[in-house]
């Protein structure tokens, strides 16, 4: 590459460096001249033995030798510039090689058709008098060679106007000789042809443009001494009177000399060039070919640059060939358009004498991109003129990839993260900005310090122990730490220590990346209590109460000791919030979780499960099922009295007023657990269950966990699973039959039983309650309500069952449903039965909740026909004047009055005040639970025609209603 740039500095390029112009073989040049002297030795001896058949003078043989030895090296010269081509600058050579060649073929002319002694060879000399081809000869080399030197630099013409160039002057100095008088004197008055006369000025200046040239290359110095001789030639030519005189043939061999002066400079040159650059090119062509280092070559043309060399390493480098390279857009093509103008704009100052150097993006043949480095350099002659560009292109795509990675890794290194770097042992060597901002030391304090300047304490020796035998062993470990800040503060970290090793093993820095997890840190906490704790009271929620349960019942499995579950809630705890606000409740919480803390040891667990319920476990009791259960019922019976003391509840802030003195009590349910014999769920369960039982027996109380309970929980539940199956042909309705005073049948009830597969014929009171509860109570009615219709149009066409009229019991909670007149309505509809039939039987409790909407409901019914009637009556707390607004046709005395009535004096009063109030009121009553006929005697004497009873029959399916009916 030296060589390449000095020689390129200086414009004068080894011929290996020329692009597309190797060196041709010596020994062709060798034969092309062996040819053209063979031809010589033909031609000369065919003139010699013509001329010897015609006698001629020997100075005639002299002449002709002469004129064919300056016509062979005329064509030898031309041969040698043809293969030197690449030697001389492009707009230069081809006008060199053309002069000789024209001069060659000038010489053979003039040889041939001169008549200057050779008279009988001439073509029609007469008519060529006046007509010399020696001027063409003469004057043909000289314009060749002030063209080829005096033409503009960087301006090639065409070959119409070089012919041009060289035809018109040698046409007008013919033409001149044509005009001009022939002299016959001698010496330099008598010149045979005054055209001659140009050519000693033409020489000199030929002459002085070669010798200015001869830096660009040896050839012209060589030009410049052949015009010397030419010169010298062309004054002999002045004193010759004759083509045989020795002034002429002193000319002839002046021209030879100088011909063969000229060939053996440039036979000279070729031969010391051809051997230099053919060392120089095997050479460099392995060195450019083992190189990384991209070679292109561009010929100026114009304003344009042509590339028309590459080296040969470029298939290595980038996969193109040297086809594809020559291509005219092949470097735009590929050139990154990111880069393209940055690129193009750094290009365009290459001709202001700027060198050129710019990386960019260009596209590797296989498609993926590589970085290049190009640097540029404009070639210029001797003269200052522009030559080529040369380019030399470097893969810097490694070089790119190093500088992103360490740009990546400084835009890293300044992360949020605290970073600090030591040496192998531990001395701190480098932080960031964010280990100032954390850590609150600047670089300058800690930098030489280890990083036990962050110690806290807070980790003993065996922590630093296993974190650095975990570095050793496997260059790697990150953790949760605590450090200390310059002012003192402790904070929690999350660490990551690497160990980085040199090329050999051997551990070089440690690199530790940490960040502030204080945050975090209370982001966990938070989570963790609004995941295990309740928000009001602190106490722990339920996820945290399974857990710690979980965790006695493992512990009382290893030491045999029993614990026990206590499920409590406060009594009236929702008329507290009612009537003073959510707020004056959570008050009454709080004091609440804080009396139950202080009646439990530490290792006890209270716990908030959601509203005003609250567990309680206990653990390490005793041994004994007894004494375990004498413990708890202490502890409940502590909890009872501190709940049950006076709480001074607090006001809102800013309201002056008196705290508000509040009482309450709270149910207590206990159960016992040993080991994994019951389930948390089921422990739970069983602890709710009696809480419920001792709410039951009385507010205040406390019950403990009986198995019966279970069982009866049991059944409860296998209850209720099967009465959503009950309703597929389970259900069916009994008819109890209604009788007046004179015995007659005027109506029935329908009551519903239950066709258990398992328990058998089950009787309203096993299941009603639950299916209340539960909400089938709704599923029941409607199913009931369709039924008893459909039973009523079935008795339409029979005489003695057309006129019954039949009463439907109907809940309190079905009754409640917004859309319960449309059901009724619906079942009357769908199956035909007359609305008078029907009566729907409410209870007392009905009318308690909402007064106005079951009046509503009531009257929507009467007028489509439906008849009221209200049952149990006189266990209720109804009003009189509720009772007045019901549009009631029925009321129907409670059995239990009917019962005793006979015996207990209250009783009977109770139903004569019934009787004379349905008399007053205008409404019908009637009796249930008649069981003897004193009973039916007492009510008829009274004034209650119409009773019902075991007197008059049991409920029983329709067949057998209907069967009695008949037989009645």
């Amino acid at each position: 590459m030296s060589i390449a740039r000095s020689a390129l500095r200086s414009g004068c390029l080894p011929i290996a460096f020329i692009p597309g112009c190797p060196v041709r073989p010596l020994a062709g040049l060798c034969r092309s001249a062996t040819c053209l002297f063979g031809g010589f030795l033909l031609l000369y001896g065919l003139a010699m033995l013509a001329l010897a058949c015609a006698g001629a003078p020997e100075s005639v043989h002299l002449h002709l030798m002469l004129d064919a030895g300056n016509l062979v090296l005329a064509a030898l010269l031309t041969l040698l510039l043809w293969h030197a081509r690449p030697k001389v600058r492009a707009d230069k050579q081809p006008y060199l090689w053309a002069g000789f060649a024209c001069t060659a073929v000038a010489e053979l002319w003039h040889s041939w058709v001169d008549g200057g002694g050779l008279a009988w060879l001439s073509m029609d000399s007469a008519s060529l008098s006046h007509f010399a081809a020696w001027p063409v000869s003469s004057y043909v080399l000289p314009l060749s060679l002030a063209w080829a030197i005096l033409w503009p630099r960087n301006h090639r013409a065409s070959p119409l106007v070089w012919a041009g160039g060289i035809a018109v002057p040698v046409l007008g100095l013919l033409a001149l000789s044509f005009y001009l008088p022939e002299s016959t004197d001698a010496g330099i008055l008598g010149i045979q042809r005054p055209a001659r006369l140009p050519l000693l000025l033409l020489w000199p200046a030929v002459i002085a443009a070669c010798w200015r040239e001869r830096g660009t290359h040896a050839l012209y110095e060589g030009l410049a001494l052949m015009g010397v001789l030419l010169f010298l030639s062309s004054l002999c030519e002045l004193y010759s009177p004759a083509p045989q005189e020795k002034f002429a043939l002193m000319a002839h061999a002046g021209k030879l000399l100088a011909f063969t002066f000229l060939f053996v400079i440039q036979l000279r040159i070729a031969m010391d060039d051809s051997h230099a650059g053919g060392v120089v090119d095997s050479h460099l062509s392995l060195l450019v070919a083992t190189s990384s280092t991209l070679l292109f070559s561009m010929r100026v043309v114009g304003e344009q640059l042509q590339t028309n060399w590459v080296s040969d390493n470029l298939g290595r480098l980038l996969g193109y060939s040297k086809e594809e390279v020559m291509q005219p857009d092949w470097w735009l093509k590929h050139l990154n358009p990111k880069d393209r103008g940055r690129v193009l704009a750094a290009s365009a100052r290459l001709f202001s004498g700027e060198p050129v150097v710019c990386d960019y993006r260009f596209m590797h043949k296989d498609g993926h991109e590589v970085w290049i480095h190009d640097e540029q350099r404009l070639v210029c002659d001797a003269a200052g003129r522009p030559v080529e560009v040369v380019s030399s292109w470097s893969d810097i795509t490694g070089h790119k990839m190093v500088e992103l990675e360490l740009r990546i890794a400084a835009i890293t290194f300044e992360s949020h993260e605290g970073i600090l770097v030591t040496d192998a042992n531990r001395v701190i060597q480098r932080v960031n900005q964010a280990f100032t901002q954390v850590t609150g030391y600047s670089s300058d304090e800690v930098i030489g310090q280890t990083p036990a300047i962050l110690k806290s304490g807070r980790q003993d020796a065996d922590f630093y122990h296993n974190m650095w035998h975990a570095i050793h062993h496997d260059d790697f470990w990150q953790g949760e730490i605590w450090n200390r800040r310059k002012n003192g503060e402790v904070y929690p970290e999350w660490l990551i220590i690497t160990a980085i090793k040199d090329d050999e093993g051997v551990v070089t820095n440690y690199v530790a990346t940490f960040s502030d997890i204080t945050e975090r840190k209370e982001a966990e906490e938070c989570i963790r209590n609004l995941a295990f704790y309740d928000p009001l009271t602190k106490l722990p929620n339920r996820r945290l109460l399974y857990d710690r349960l979980n965790q006695a019942l493992a512990a009382s499995a290893r030491n045999r000791r029993h614990g026990a579950l206590m499920f409590l809630d406060l009594d009236r705890f929702k008329l507290l919030n009612d009537t003073h606000g959510h707020s004056m409740g959570d008050r009454l919480l709080l004091a609440v979780a804080e009396r139950l803390q202080s009646c439990v040891r530490e290792c006890d667990t209270v716990a908030r499960l959601g509203g005003d319920e609250f567990v309680v476990m206990l653990g390490a009791l005793d041994e004994y099922t007894n004494e375990a259960v004498a413990q708890a019922k202490l502890v409940a019976e502590k909890i009872r009295a501190a709940l049950t003391a006076p709480y001074h509840l607090s006001t809102q802030a800013g309201q002056d007023k008196a705290p508000l003195t509040y009482h309450s009590s709270s149910s207590i349910g206990v159960v016992l657990f040993l080991g994994h014999g019951s389930s948390v769920e089921e422990l739970i369960k069983r602890a709710d269950l009696t809480m419920y039982e001792a709410k039951h027996a009385g507010r205040g109380a406390i019950c403990v966990f009986d198995p019966a309970m279970q069982l009866a929980l049991n059944a409860r539940a296998a209850l209720e699973e099967h009465m959503h199956e009950a309703l597929d042909q389970q259900y069916l309705l009994y008819y109890q039959m209604q009788v007046d005073g004179h015995g007659n049948i005027v109506g029935a009830e329908a009551l519903i039983r239950w066709q258990h597969p398992e328990r058998g014929l089950l009787m309203p009171s096993a299941f009603i309650p639950l299916a209340e509860e539960t909400g089938l109570i709704v599923l029941i009615g409607k199913w009931v309500l369709q039924t008893a219709c459909m039973q009523l149009k079935a008795w339409e066409s029979d005489p003695l069952t057309r006129n019954l009229k039949l009463s439907v019991n109907v809940s309190a909670y079905q009754f409640r449903q917004a859309d319960f007149v449309d059901h009724v309505c619906t079942a009357l509809t769908q199956s035909g039965a007359r609305a008078s039939q029907l009566e729907l039987e409410i209870t007392e409790t009905l009318i308690l909740y909402d007064i106005d909407d079951t009046i509503a409901k009531m009257w929507r019914l009467k007028e489509v026909g439906v008849s009221f009637a209200m049952d149990d009556f006189g266990t209720g707390y109804s009003s009189l004047s509720n009772l007045q607004r019901l549009p009631l046709d029925q009321l129907k005395i409670d059995q239990s009055f009917i019962h005793d009535m006979a015996s207990d004096a209250n009783d009977a009063a109770i139903v004569k005040a019934i009787l004379t109030m349905g008399k007053n009121l205008g409404i019908e009553v009637v009796a249930e639970g008649v069981e003897t006929q004193a009973q039916r005697d007492y009510l008829v004497q009274h004034g209650c025609p119409t009773c019902q009873g075991y007197l008059f029959g049991e409920p029983v399916p329709v067949e057998e209603f209907e069967a009695k009916l008949h037989g009645k």
